[in-house]
């Protein structure tokens, strides 16, 4: 299962790196490259195992404040421009790995906190 989500995370932050090269002649391009260079970046951390939550959050949220932006605006037409639905997919998948790496350190903190001690003297 590693194994896989490593391979998962990777294709992903490949996926994101390639969307963000393709941008150069989007309307908005640093910022939909921006956003898709800040979507891969977890997934690359994960595919080290050096993903920290807070930078998953992060970046998920930045994810939603700029398709929340982009509607409120008026910038998304009726029907759903790719970007759009990759970033709001790439924004869904790093929001679920912030929350796994979550779990995971509070996990990790609740079996290190109920250890068994053993006494000093021994």
């Amino acid at each position: 299962m590693k194994t896989l989500n490593r391979a998962l995370n990777g294709f992903m932050a490949a996926l994101f790196l390639i969307l963000a090269a393709l941008q150069h002649s989007s309307n908005n391009p640093v910022g939909w490259m921006a956003l898709f260079i800040a979507i891969a970046v977890p997934c690359a951390l994960a595919v080290q195992g050096h993903l920290v939550w807070t930078v998953a959050a992060i970046s998920a949220a930045a994810g939603l404040l700029w398709i929340a932006g982009l509607a409120a605006g008026g910038a998304l037409p009726a029907e759903p421009t790719p970007e759009a639905l990759a970033a709001l997919v790439g924004t869904l998948w790093v929001a679920s790995l912030a929350v796994v790496a979550f779990r995971a350190r509070s996990e990790a903190a609740f079996a290190y906190t109920n250890r068994e001690r053993t006494p000093a003297w021994r």
